[in-house]
This record gives structure tokens, C-alpha cells and sequence, in this order.
């Protein structure tokens, strides 16, 4: 085999290697636990693999329905257009996430990033903060962990963990982990203090 025809064959081998590779791509879920009896909230973001979080129904609307039905009763939503409810004792939390389609084949283009908003009985906490695994770099809200008191028995608050940089290129990310008072002065937490104050942090 001549030289040439050795490299043409070499480029080949790696054009055909990389397909699946590109082919890969991530689905982002809002996993979400509502425990009223417990008194507890959580949400966080999870990450999975595309292919296999939708396999066959990719292409199929009816079928896509059914399988984000099937995640939802496990606990994992869709960040597209997700309004949910959680009512703990006497106060109720309303979280709402957006993210849009997929718009271009560019560096983010296929990952969009999500945008959070967390409420507690209206009164605003989060406000299109970044939630999730952001392709610019963050930073972002990785979850929120929240516990009311019953009768004034147990330890009341409200953990806000975040990310000040998801394109570290160490994994996991490190994390920041506070109440969101520590995050702004006032409510409620916008992007911009949340990265001031995690830029404060990595500083220490």
C-alpha cells in the first residue's frame, strides 16, 4: 500500500471513529423531590445521555409524550417550559425553569442554556439565574435543597448550591454551597450577584 493510500485510509478510519462522538448530545432533566409530610424540597440538575433518555421515540411526537411522561413519575422534568408546585406546611414554592430548542449546529447552539425562577408564597428567591451544566461557562445553579420546621422542631433553611464555572474541565465542578442571603443582600438573587459573589469566593 502506497503512502498516500495509507494516510486516506488512516482519514477514514478516524472520519468513521468520530460520527458517534458527534453524535452524542445531553438531555437536561430537573429532578425534582416534593415531600410535604416530610417537609421537604429539592431540585437539582442531572444530566443524562440523549440517545438513551429518548432512544426510538426521538423522532415520534406521540411517543416523546409518553416518554417524558414515564421520566416525570420518577421525578425528572423537562426544562423547556416546566412550572411545578411544591406546598410545604403552610408555605407553597413555585419553580419555573425555561430553556429553548435546540437553534444551531454551533458550540452552544445544541445546548441551550436554562434559566431558573424560585418563589416562596410570591415573593421572588431566584430570577433567571443560569440552572444546570451552562455551555458558556456559567456560573450556574447546580440544586436547592429546602426544610421547614414543624412545631419549631428540626433545622429550617434553605441550602442554594452553585457552580462559579462549568467549563473548568475538572469533574465534578466545585461547588458553592450557601444560603441565597449570602448570595445578595436583597432578594431576590439575580445572575449578576450571584456571580459577583462567587467570584468573591474563588478569590479566598
Amino acid at each position: 500500500m502506497s503512502q498516500f493510500a495509507r494516510v486516506a485510509f488512516l482519514a477514514i478510519l478516524l472520519t468513521l471513529s468520530a460520527k458517534p462522538a458527534m453524535a452524542d448530545w445531553t438531555q437536561d432533566f430537573v429532578r425534582i423531590a416534593c415531600n410535604p409530610d416530610a417537609r421537604f424540597f429539592r431540585f437539582e440538575w442531572v444530566g443524562l445521555d440523549g440517545s438513551s433518555a429518548w432512544s426510538d421515540a426521538q423522532y415520534d411526537d406521540k411517543r416523546m409524550e409518553e416518554r417524558k411522561a414515564i421520566w416525570r413519575q420518577h421525578g425528572f422534568y423537562v426544562p423547556s417550559d416546566l412550572h411545578y408546585e411544591c406546598k410545604v406546611g403552610d408555605v407553597t414554592y413555585r419553580l419555573t425553569t425555561k430553556q429553548q430548542a435546540p437553534y444551531s449546529p454551533g458550540m452552544c447552539g445544541e445546548q441551550p442554556p436554562i434559566k431558573l425562577n424560585l418563589s416562596k408564597d410570591g415573593e421572588e428567591i431566584l430570577k433567571d439565574v443560569t440552572f444546570g451544566d451552562d455551555c458558556f461557562g456559567g456560573p450556574s445553579v447546580a440544586s436547592v435543597t429546602i426544610f421547614e420546621t414543624l412545631m419549631g422542631w428540626g433545622g429550617a433553611g434553605t441550602s442554594m448550591c452553585a457552580w462559579p464555572t462549568t467549563n473548568s474541565g475538572s469533574s465534578p465542578y466545585k461547588e458553592v454551597c450557601e444560603d441565597p442571603s449570602a448570595f445578595s443582600r436583597t432578594m431576590p438573587v439575580t445572575q449578576e450577584q450571584m456571580g459577583i459573589y462567587l467570584r468573591k469566593r474563588s478569590k479566598e
